[in-house]
């Protein structure tokens, strides 16, 4: 391939990712190494831009750089196969190189280098060897006590049983109506991999500030009522508890981040806070209908759902989504919700692996034998069985259990 029409498939890369967001969420498929002088600026402008979370157009990078972007045609959905030809040809140079320097060198460390590069070369550039090469990796995994492998528990025993843990690669939807417990279970789920397994664990308020989040953590853990919490009404016995644990929850490795507002913000946070805690596992966006987008809500959910589970397979972590449900299930004479419940996105459901919704008879019958009964109704399960699972639910301190 000439350096012309090199550059030409590096120039189809960089109108793709200027022109369809949904091609930036792939950035990480790219090196450097692809570019030449004259594509590379721009591509590591591109890049810097969007692990920042910033918006940009072409003028705007053109200006940043200095240089003037070539406009050629370029499809959206061959843009891995762009990708394919630029790393091909990188694979092959390395190659050529290795070759031409095996009469100027010792022979004997250039061999071996040349079969380590080149098998290197072979296991990415070629999925079938890689598929056939995980049989047995996935066949060894089995093997492994459940506890030790990377699935994510929920502390509802009786869930848990069914859906053996929430998986990495995943988008998880917690649902409910207000008051019916959805925050609270998943800063329980957050709680339990950070606090207690010492996972990291990111977790996206958008809708409460970071400080009540902690108070309702401090809630979680200590079982001491959240408003006495809230509104420091504690006595001695529990500000003794309180000091007792918050050296250990200070140092585990949980972050909320009350500032993001765009689902760019929510990707750029996550894949930077990837690179500082490589075991980062779990990411919970409370909730997804706040993600702040210029577009009406249907097509915001249903661009942050897409966007969301690419990212969730892409760095091998869960993602649990908080979502609410519309009104309509309030109009039924059986208040349980359904997925056709979630509100303004059909594709909320699509995208997910699991939705699961939490229904307290209580908010509707006021009888106190209902107060702290919680049913968890599995209504999606990509993985296995649905099934209406009951539990408990202590609003007081936002514990569950089964």
């Amino acid at each position: 391939m000439t350096s012309s029409n090199l550059e030409n498939f590096q120039w189809k890369i960089i109108n793709l990712l200027i022109n369809d967001a949904q091609n930036l969420y792939k950035i990480n498929l790219l090196s450097e190494e692809y570019f030449n002088e004259n594509t590379l600026p721009i591509f590591l402008e591109i890049k810097r831009l969007f692990l920042l979370g910033k918006d940009f157009d072409r003028s705007h990078i053109q200006e940043l750089c200095n240089i003037k972007i070539q406009e050629v045609d370029a499809h959206s959905s061959l843009f891995e196969e762009y990708i394919k030809i630029l790393r091909d040809h990188d694979d092959r140079e390395k190659i050529d190189d290795l070759v031409k320097t095996i009469n100027t060198i010792d022979l004997d460390s250039s061999r071996a280098k040349l079969i380590r590069v080149t098998n290197e070369l072979l296991t990415k550039s070629s999925s079938s060897f890689i598929t056939k090469n995980r049989v047995r990796e996935i066949v060894d995994e089995l093997s492994i006590a459940p506890e030790l492998t990377d699935v994510i528990k929920t502390g509802v025993d009786t869930l848990d049983n069914v859906i053996n843990g929430l998986l990495p690669g995943d988008l998880d939807i917690i649902g409910g109506r207000p008051s019916m417990g959805k925050s609270g279970f998943a800063l329980q789920i957050m709680l339990l991999n950070s606090y207690q397994k010492k996972k990291p664990t990111l977790y996206f308020s958008l809708e409460d500030t970071e400080e009540n989040v902690i108070k309702r953590a401090l809630a979680h853990i200590t079982g001491i009522s959240y408003n006495k919490i809230l509104h420091n009404r504690l006595d001695e016995a529990d500000k003794n508890m309180i000091y007792g644990i918050v050296n250990e929850f200070n140092n585990s490795p949980f972050y909320i981040l009350d500032n993001s507002k765009t689902i760019y913000d929510i990707v750029a946070d996550v894949r930077k806070l990837k690179l500082i805690e490589k075991d980062l596992n779990l990411v919970v966006v409370d909730y997804i209908q706040l993600i702040s987008s210029d577009d009406d809500e249907f097509k915001s959910v249903t661009r942050s759902s897409k966007t969301l589970k690419m990212l969730a397979k892409d760095l091998h972590i869960n993602i649990l989504g908080v979502s609410q449900l519309s009104r309509l299930v309030e109009q039924r004479d059986d208040k349980r919700p359904i997925s056709s419940d979630l509100r303004s996105s059909g594709n909320l459901e699509q995208e997910a692996s699991r939705v699961l919704f939490l229904y307290r008879p209580h908010k509707y019958t006021r009888s106190d034998a209902d107060r702290d009964i919680c049913e968890f109704i599995l209504d999606k399960n990509k993985h296995g069985e649905t099934k209406i699972i009951k539990g408990h639910g202590f609003m007081e301190c936002f514990q569950f259990s089964g």
